[in-house]
């Protein structure tokens, strides 16, 4: 399952040509991309590789509706080349998902690499088709995995800890703002 915006600054163009891939060693696997976007071009690119019939172009969905969407899956794959704290990210964990997501910006503040979810580089197919298709094959990783990734967003992600790391952030701007002798 992917959720965002269906466009290549989501990596889009990577998760479509690595499902080929994936294919040949899984053969009873479907893919969910939920969001708005570009799929007409995506939609055509997935006719030319044979593809469609495995690929479900979801659209957008509100909020309370794309829970529903983390339930039914199996795998979340985020294969973006820019984010900053990516929430599908968190949510996907929240929901016990075992992520892929790419190792850029805040996303290794998330994931722990191989314990919460897989990291893997930018545009690299061949580490997209490699990890989806390790987490298929093995449903307690597939477990082991989302359940740490939850236990990882309860300790860090709560709204006590949200808060007080805010707090923070706002006390260190105070005394800043008064060591510069600012008004």
């Amino acid at each position: 399952m992917f959720v965002g915006r269906i466009n290549q600054r989501k990596g889009v163009d990577y998760l479509i040509d690595a499902i080929p891939k994936v294919l040949q060693n899984v053969k009873n696997i479907r893919f969910l991309l939920v969001g708005s976007g570009n799929t007409v071009f995506y939609k055509q690119r997935a006719r030319e590789l044979g593809i469609e019939k495995y690929i479900n172009f979801v659209g957008h969905v509100s909020h309370k509706e794309v829970s529903k969407y983390y339930a039914s899956a199996d795998i979340f794959i985020l294969p973006s080349l820019y984010e900053g704290m990516p929430f599908v990210v968190l949510e996907a964990m929240a929901a016990g998902k075992p992520v892929i997501s790419t190792n850029i910006t805040g996303i290794p503040d998330i994931i722990n690499n191989g314990h919460t979810g897989f990291l893997i580089d930018p545009k690299d197919v061949k580490a997209i088709v490699n990890r989806i298709i390790i987490l298929a094959k093995n449903e307690k990783l597939r477990e082991n995995l989302g359940n740490n990734g939850r236990e990882h967003i309860k300790k860090f992600f709560n709204i006590e800890t949200v808060a007080k790391q805010l707090l923070s952030v706002f006390e260190q701007a105070i005394i800043h703002h008064n060591e510069k002798g600012l008004t």
